[in-house]
């Protein structure tokens, strides 16, 4: 893996910039709240893939004229990046297993959604590669929602000096 300094906002908004037409088709609101200088280090095409595969299920999973809200912030030390979604959820008895590989969840596979159940392992493996955690929130019926914290990275402190030594 590289490891890069990359603005996670920056790489979030061109994910959603390209993957836009596909909310359109859908008719999906998609909400940003994106802050800038929220840096991270680390391999910005795998970083894209744990991106574009939680936006993407976000798309499967939201039905027709629903909502998909995109996050990035500093918290402490973290880099936060979430997507949230008004779709189906994701059960009570299927929430422990979604990061297990091949696993999908039966409300998936009775539906019309696409998939090898690869999708949450992989993004699981990259982002704890990357010295983060993914999080999961939902209840079936309600929406999901998924949050990646990864180590921030420091900013350099700048220091101006004033007149006799005095900081400003």
């Amino acid at each position: 893996m590289s490891r890069d300094k990359i603005d996670l906002g920056e790489m979030i908004n061109g994910i959603a910039d390209q993957m836009a037409p596909l909310a359109d088709d859908k008719l999906l609101e998609m909400l940003r709240r994106i802050a800038p200088g929220v840096l991270v280090e680390g391999d910005e095409i795998r970083l894209k893939q744990v991106g574009v595969n939680l936006l993407d299920n976000a798309f499967k999973y939201t039905p027709e004229g629903g909502q998909i809200s995109l996050e990035v912030r500093a918290e402490s030390n973290l880099a936060i990046f979430s997507v949230s979604d008004t779709g189906m959820g994701i059960s009570e008895r299927a929430l422990p297993h979604i990061f297990d590989r091949f696993f999908r969840a039966e409300q998936a596979r009775t539906s019309r959604v696409s998939g090898t159940g690869l999708g949450l392992s992989i993004v699981q493996s990259i982002v704890e590669a990357h010295g983060g955690k993914v999080l999961v929130e939902s209840r079936q019926g309600r929406g999901a929602r998924f949050r990646v914290e990864l180590p921030l990275v420091e900013q350099p402190v700048t220091v101006m000096m004033g007149k006799n030594g005095v900081v400003v």
